[in-house]
Formats: C-alpha cells, sequence, structure tokens
C-alpha cells in the first residue's frame, strides 16, 4: 500500500459541503459534475442516471433540489456545447 502524500495531486480527498449550498454554489457544482462525466464519455441516459441514485450523494442532492428538469436541461446544454466542439475539430 502507497503512503500517504500531502502534496500528491492525485489523492482522493473528501469534502463537507453546507448542508444547504446557495443557489449559484449549487449550479456550479451541477455544471462541474455533469462535464466531468461527459469527458469520460458517460452517455446523458447515464448521467441522469447517476444524479437519481442516492449513492451519488451531491448528484442526488442537486437533483432534489433543483428539479429533473434542470438537470435533464443541464445535461443536454453540455451535450450540444460538446458536439458543437466536436464539429470544430478538424
Amino acid at each position: 500500500m502507497k503512503t500517504f502524500e500531502y502534496d500528491d495531486p492525485m489523492a482522493l480527498v473528501g469534502v463537507r459541503l453546507d448542508e444547504q449550498p446557495d443557489e449559484q454554489a449549487a449550479v456550479e457544482m451541477a455544471i462541474a459534475i455533469v462535464e466531468e462525466y461527459a469527458r469520460l464519455g458517460m452517455r446523458s441516459e447515464d448521467i441522469e442516471r447517476l444524479f437519481r441514485s442516492p449513492r451519488f450523494r451531491l448528484a442526488h442532492r442537486i437533483l432534489k433540489t433543483k428539479g429533473e428538469a434542470f438537470v435533464r436541461d443541464l445535461i443536454a446544454q453540455v451535450a450540444s456545447v460538446r458536439a458543437a466542439a466536436w464539429e470544430r475539430v478538424p
């Protein structure tokens, strides 16, 4: 087993969030989650399923507070931006 190093950029780090993040913080976290999984190659349906799963606590909490329409719209926006970016690649 590898010894923990404080300056290891690949170390898994958990942070605790406020019980009720403010509106802007919740939106920014949702965008980051969707973009991250889209970059990993997940399909839109799989990202949406991730938000529905209580195992992914932050994503699930965003779904519960912002609603399914918000999550679906956000996933669609990220997908369209990524598709447009790919169209520009030679």
